[in-house]
């Protein structure tokens, strides 16, 4: 088993809750769901993969505007793929956890 040390500048919250993510400039935009966020980046569930280093616009969904980032890994899980984010600009306004489904 691999010894991973934990180097993340600030901890995330456990917040769920639906968003859609789209390639920049002219993606598609497909439905995923946040596992943790911070104000660095975000874990998120989805359907599909999306390669490292692709650059990516996440926002919630039914929301306008949204966060850039970047894909940072993209793993196979259980039938889907969990994909960690990092965010390249402003940080996104993400709900409050009490506001967020359980």
């Amino acid at each position: 088993m691999e010894n991973r040390i934990e180097k993340r500048r600030e901890s995330r919250s456990t917040q769920r809750f639906s968003v859609t993510i789209r390639a920049i400039p002219e993606g598609a935009a497909l439905a995923a769901e946040t596992l943790d966020v911070s104000a660095q980046g975000a874990s998120l569930r989805a359907p599909f993969s999306l390669p490292v280093g692709e650059l990516v616009r996440v926002a919630m969904l039914d929301a306008e505007g949204g966060a850039d980032a970047r894909i940072v890994r993209c793993t196979p899980q259980g039938g889907e793929f969990v994909i960690g984010l990092e965010f390249t600009g402003a940080t996104p306004r993400w709900p409050a956890a009490s506001a967020a489904k359980a």
